[in-house]
């Protein structure tokens, strides 16, 4: 399981570019896309990530966030 900063180097590297991003995924870090989206979006939140890399994770955090408000509210 790659750790915070294995993530944060690998989206810092991968972040603008598009294609290739999930068989790289695989290769480099032996995780599934899923599991590395879901696991990006925990370390960006961790005082880890901001230590390490404060403008990625709150450039990553700003994204997520404005991305999370754009999409309509699901009805029950």
């Amino acid at each position: 399981m790659p750790t915070v900063s294995e993530i944060l180097d690998f989206e810092e590297r991968w972040g603008v570019h598009s294609g290739g991003k999930e068989s790289a995924i695989i290769r480099e870090l032996g995780i599934s896309p899923v599991r590395y989206y879901r696991d990006l979006n925990r370390a960006i939140d961790t005082r880890e990530a901001l230590k390490l890399r404060p403008m990625l994770a709150g450039r990553l955090r700003r994204i997520r966030d404005q991305r999370r408000h754009a999409r309509p509210a699901l009805s029950a």
